[in-house]
């Protein structure tokens, strides 16, 4: 597997992507669940799905960068 780094990374994506994708189905069905107010778009999905992508992937987003740059740190390193 060290001889294929490029497969580690498309996992650590993928597994990435597994987990941005239930947070983010969480937190639409945490939204849906609040009691209806005033105002109407905030119940509406695509303003849920804009929530999230401003409020919680950023977050996603860095730790994916992190763990692709100790990943690279680890195994991108050609053996001397």
């Amino acid at each position: 597997m060290k001889n294929k780094p490029q497969n580690i990374y498309r996992w650590t994506a993928i597994v990435w992507l597994v987990g941005v994708v239930a947070h983010l189905i969480w937190s639409v069905l945490q939204q849906r669940e609040q009691p209806p107010t005033d105002e109407v778009y905030t119940q509406a999905l695509p303003f849920q799905i804009a929530s999230f992508a401003f409020s919680s992937l950023p977050y996603w987003l860095g730790a994916l960068l992190i763990i692709l740059i100790i990943e690279f740190a680890t195994f991108g390193r050609k053996a001397p």
